[in-house]
């Protein structure tokens, strides 16, 4: 190692120390800003719920189809929705895989059971047969909306009906089974208003 090294260390090091509290501050700002902003997300997000015919379809969409989105599928079908619709999950990425253990022991702790199911991708056809899209993260909306052309998009954040966290849904994929429960606790809570507003029962 030369003599430069251990000083480039100390350097980086230092800055991230002294940019820590900068780098805290710009996170708590973006959170109240999307807090502030929930309300109004809220109530687009709602007209857009109610656009969907009463026996409509929903395709939930996450990153790779084990984590987030099947378990929302699950917890709408288990809600029951009206006689022929449908209700679906799908991903960006790897066809094919079950969701992982953490995955399946908190879904079955919370009463749901998704061993048997197996990761998909989207494809141009799953998009256009769905009457409503909803989706994680705000770039996966971005992204259903710019290259695949999905007009009835909403992200499941938004129809959370509590005081947000953050407004993105966070992938437990990798994490213990406490994050996993935190994570399928919101997805329960927003899932629970998505089915009461298509039901024609959803709050203002």
């Amino acid at each position: 190692m030369s003599n430069a090294e251990p000083e480039r260390h100390a350097l980086i090091e230092g800055v991230a120390t002294i940019t820590r509290p900068l780098r805290r501050g710009i996170r708590a700002g973006m959170h109240r800003v999307e807090q502030v902003l929930h309300p109004r997300r809220r109530r687009r997000a709602l007209e857009t719920l109610r656009e969907v015919p009463p026996a409509g379809s929903v395709l939930f969409i996450c990153l790779g189809n084990i984590c987030r989105s099947p378990y929302a599928e699950y917890r709408l079908r288990a809600l029951g929705l009206a006689p022929g619709s449908r209700v679906t999950s799908a991903g960006f990425i790897l066809p094919g895989r079950p969701s992982p253990e953490n995955a399946q022991e908190v879904s079955k702790s919370r009463g749901l059971d998704m061993t048997d199911h197996r990761s998909r991708v989207i494809t141009p056809l799953m998009l256009g047969e769905h009457d409503l899209v909803v989706a994680m993260t705000t770039e996966q909306v971005r992204e259903l909306r710019t290259k695949h052309g999905c007009r009835r998009v909403v992200h499941l954040g938004d129809v959370d009906p509590g005081p947000i966290p953050l407004r993105d849904i966070p992938d437990p994929y990798g994490t213990g089974t406490a994050r996993f429960a935190e994570v399928y606790e919101r997805i329960d809570r927003a899932v629970a208003e998505l089915h009461r507003v298509l039901a024609g029962q959803g709050s203002q």
